[in-house]
């Protein structure tokens, strides 16, 4: 694999993951109604539902690059997609407010990984110069997803029950779970390696 193509499919791994923590931001923005009369909550306690979520993804950025120092990146990239798949998991089960607050935690949670480790995994994998090129396809990347997740959600609210956005959700979220577990490389240096691959 060429350097240019592994460099864009390395991105790519860190958007699409990123991108799973931003959809859990506003996929379900347009079920918020369904969700709010099926179960019989009311607005302020579905605005929780936000607040929780920004509330624990700001609190476990705190931690993921700490966590991914002493048990590396990957470990932890992967580790945070599979909190966040339980948390969906739970919302699409979700009967109540107390199952959709907890669902919504642990989204938050695994959704607080991917930022701060990837970041840190192009800037081991890359020259100074380069890491500043590859944070720029990064924010390119990234940028796109808050703008057509309302706009997906709102279609499968139109078509499906509420549940869906989360289901879907779940399905994008073993995809990218699945393409890091084939394709995504440990990039955290050590003393016999500073710069090793990332993409087999």
């Amino acid at each position: 694999m060429s350097p240019s193509r592994s460099n864009g499919a390395f991105v790519f791994l860190i958007a699409a993951s990123i991108a799973v923590g931003q959809l859990g931001v506003s996929l379900y923005l347009p079920a918020i109604p369904g969700i709010g009369s099926d179960l019989n909550i009311s607005p302020s306690l579905m605005a929780l539902t936000l607040t929780v979520y920004f509330a624990g993804f700001a609190f476990f950025n705190l931690f993921s690059g700490p966590f991914s120092d002493a048990m590396g990146r990957r470990f932890m990239i992967l580790r945070g997609l599979e909190v966040y798949g339980m948390g969906t998991l739970l919302c699409a089960m979700a009967t109540d407010i107390t199952m959709l607050l907890a669902g919504r935690t642990l989204q938050a949670f695994g959704a607080g990984v991917a930022p701060v480790v990837g970041k840190a995994m192009i800037q081991d994998a890359s020259s100074e110069d380069r890491t500043v090129i590859l944070m720029g396809w990064l924010g390119a990347a990234i940028s796109i997803t808050p703008a057509v997740a309302p706009f997906i959600g709102g279609i499968i609210t139109e078509h499906l029950r509420w549940q869906w956005t989360f289901w879907a959700l779940l399905i994008f979220n073993a995809v990218v779970w699945l393409l890091n577990f084939s394709l995504l490389k440990e990039t955290l240096p050590s003393p016999a390696t500073r710069r090793i691959p990332v993409i087999s």
